[in-house]
């Protein structure tokens, strides 16, 4: 609802407007929080149908995702390489707190 609603659903919509609409950040927290807690699910084994709903709507959105010009050109190949500093830190950059080591 919330892609649809902000036009973030548009295939055609340029960079400018996709940023100023939050649209990364909605398609990126969509996709992950489908992922975990289709994850979860699977994990517990509560719910193993609704598990694989989730998974696949994951999946099928990181792949209608990688069509836009803001991620296309990363080098993503699944949901688990989604990296929401990206648009930051675009090189290999270690995920952790940097604090000066020397005291």
């Amino acid at each position: 609802v919330s892609l649809k609603h902000s036009g973030c659903s548009d295939l055609t919509m340029g960079v400018g407007a996709f940023l100023g609409k939050a649209c990364a950040e909605r398609w990126l927290y969509l996709i992950m929080l489908s992922a975990e807690v289709g994850s979860e699910l699977a994990g517990r084994r509560s719910d193993v149908g609704k598990a694989a709903q989730l998974l696949q709507k994951s999946h099928n959105l990181f792949e209608e995702l990688m069509e836009y010009p803001f991620f296309s050109f990363r080098k993503w190949k699944s949901v688990y390489d989604i990296n929401t500093n990206s648009h930051v830190f675009s090189g290999p950059i270690v995920q952790r707190p940097l604090w000066p080591t020397d005291r």
